[in-house]
């Protein structure tokens, strides 16, 4: 019922927005700094694989060989290397990329969730305004890992609730894509399987959904 009022679901929508928006924003100005390459500045975090990602986007684009480290996950290096040309290697702009591209993100699974549950809705987007503000600001694999987890978790839900399986396969592949760009978030896919158990569904039907997960988690990972 909440989410059948219009005006509420505007405010609520509002809200949410600013609510993720904002603190990130803020950081980003924040610790914003053009004089000072090995810092926040261009999303190096000092001590950190930061900078092996970046030089990962350019050792993809220049056709090189990739380093140790960005070779365990290309993926980030190939989505920051994306970026970087279409901003014309504007660090400033690749960062606030981030910030959006996590928002719409964000936005997106409310939205869906919100056909699901109020409860679930609510709990899941107070957890993605609360998840660490500084992220977006830096290049670290979890940005990826969160743009394909955070969907693929909740078009999971949504479609297992509709029992779309088209649906449910593109959201299991980018929920295991995921793991490929961040492997901290493999309890993500873990969950997946306890979410199939649920409902009235028939043994038979758990099982051709377990195996689906299956299939494409290792596709995904092949890739």
């Amino acid at each position: 019922r909440l989410f059948k009022n219009r005006t509420i679901v505007f405010i609520l929508t509002a809200a949410f927005l600013l609510a993720v928006l904002i603190p990130r924003i803020k950081y980003f100005i924040d610790h914003r700094n053009p004089e000072i390459v090995t810092d926040f500045s261009i999303g190096l975090k000092p001590y950190s694989d930061a900078y092996a990602w970046y030089q990962g986007s350019y050792s993809i684009r220049e056709g090189r060989i990739l380093s140790d480290v960005a070779s365990r996950r290309p993926l980030y290096p190939l989505f920051l290397s994306t970026l970087s040309v279409i901003f014309d290697d504007n660090y400033s702009l690749v960062l606030f990329t981030q910030i959006i591209l996590y928002t719409s993100a964000a936005l997106f699974a409310v939205y869906l969730l919100a056909h699901y549950s109020t409860i679930v809705t609510l709990i899941f987007g107070l957890y993605l305004v609360l998840l660490r503000i500084d992220l977006p600001s830096l290049f670290i694999t979890e940005n990826l890992g969160l743009l394909l987890a955070i969907p693929g978790i909740s078009l999971t839900i949504y479609a297992l609730s509709n029992m779309n399986l088209l649906l449910l396969a593109f959201s299991f592949f980018l929920t295991a894509l995921s793991q490929q760009a961040r492997p901290l978030a493999l309890l993500t896919i873990l969950t997946i399987p306890f979410l199939v158990s649920f409902g009235e569904k028939r043994v038979r039907e758990k099982v051709r959904l377990v195996l689906l997960l299956a299939v494409t988690s290792i596709i995904a990972h092949l890739l």
